[in-house]
């Protein structure tokens, strides 16, 4: 795994100076395409790392967790980044595509955000926190298009997803 690992710093290496040097008003595309390409790359780290260490016989040592937490937040930032991007698009000609991809950035941030670790309870509770935040955006996003577009089925039952992240995570927290 160690090869895998290298493999995703070799890319974030090369990708992050890029994404934060292009502006995304004039370049949107590439900034977008870079962007997402980076995302999917911390957070396929994330999911592997996070495996890595749910599976491991003993406890993880600090540094592991430092390294989860990295990917992860990391893929939130930059998640972040391209969901505030995308919510902001005025002339969209694929609706669909486009809230789809809206929401796939706020579940992924919304997921991370929950399996970021942490000793400190108090911690754990501000990235519930911080989780919950992000799926009021989306609910509120999604509302707003709801009032001007039909949804398929698909966005219905993600919408109630979302709400049903939006019930749970409060418990999670207490």
């Amino acid at each position: 795994k160690p090869r895998i690992y290298a493999m995703y710093e070799r890319r974030r290496d090369l990708l992050e100076p890029i994404v934060s040097v292009i502006n995304p008003e004039a370049y949107e595309a590439l900034w977008t395409e870079l962007s997402v390409e980076l995302v999917t790359m911390l957070h396929e780290a994330f999911d592997l790392k996070y495996q890595e260490l749910k599976e491991a016989k003993k406890m993880p040592k600090k540094s592991q967790f430092e390294i989860l937490n990295v990917y992860g937040k990391g893929a939130i930032k930059h998640g972040l980044l391209v969901a505030e991007k995308l919510e902001t698009l005025k002339e969209i000609e694929d609706r669909d595509s486009y809230v789809q991809s809206v929401i796939n950035q706020r579940l992924a941030v919304g997921k991370i955000y929950s399996k970021l670790y942490d000793k400190d309870k108090k911690v754990i509770v501000e990235y519930y926190s911080k989780a919950l935040e992000n799926y009021k955006q989306l609910e509120k996003h999604l509302k707003d298009y709801r009032t001007r577009n039909d949804f398929t089925q698909e966005l219905e039952e993600q919408f109630n997803l979302c709400k049903e992240m939006i019930d749970l995570l409060p418990i999670k927290m207490e």
